[in-house]
């Protein structure tokens, strides 16, 4: 078998554009993310969580990160719609251009972040090559060393206002409010949010791990 060279033998901005499932990306090998979609590693559950989608399915995926699933839901989605939330700027404009390179209408992009009400947070970059370690530390003392930007936090209801989603049949959550789920209240409660207004609306809420 082929040995991947790991990310960090990167440096940042090792830029590539390149096909994946039939869709264009401009992907920087330094990141974690852009990496594994560049060497596509199979997960079965990225299998389980794209079955779901249909023709004309509505999709709201919370924490769009660059676009790997949420471009990939709005090509299945051919008749549907797909809203994908992602807070942190940088990380936005990748997948605004990620959009951009395969010209997809049916997929709007929302800058904010989610949780229970409105509020302002710093989010930090924990892992500087991992986009999708970007989090917002309540429960232990920051390490001032560690770079931030500030973002709005809005109730899920809130983010989709403006957009042309009118119901959804899936919601999908990023890992990031999953992985410290036991132990941050904040995750605990946007969490809770997340699951109280699917079952309301008898959706299938699906968490990314």
């Amino acid at each position: 078998a082929k040995l991947v060279p790991p990310e960090y033998t990167y440096p940042e901005g090792s830029w590539r554009t390149v096909e994946r499932h039939g869709l264009r990306w401009k992907l920087d090998l330094s990141n974690t993310n852009d990496h594994a979609l560049y060497f596509d590693p199979a997960f079965a559950a990225d299998t389980v969580l794209f079955d779901l989608v249909g023709p004309t399915s509505h999709v709201v995926d919370v924490g769009g990160n660059i676009g790997s699933f949420a471009l990939r839901f709005a090509r299945k989605a051919v008749q549907g719609k797909v809203v994908s939330v992602e807070p942190h700027p940088g990380t936005f404009a990748k997948l605004a251009a990620n959009k951009a390179l395969n010209n997809i209408a049916n997929l709007e992009l929302v800058n904010v972040g989610i949780g229970a009400e409105e509020a302002k947070f710093r989010l930090h970059q924990v892992v500087a090559s991992n986009s999708g370690m970007n989090r917002i530390i309540t429960n232990a003392e920051v390490d001032p060393s560690l770079p931030f930007v500030e973002i709005t936090v809005v109730p899920l209801s809130k983010a989709l206002q403006g957009t042309a989603i009118r119901k959804v049949d899936l919601l999908k959550i990023d890992g990031q409010f999953v992985r410290a789920l036991m132990t941050d209240p904040l995750d605990q409660v946007a969490v809770r949010s997340f699951v109280d207004a699917a079952r309301t609306l008898g959706l299938t809420t699906v968490a990314e791990c």
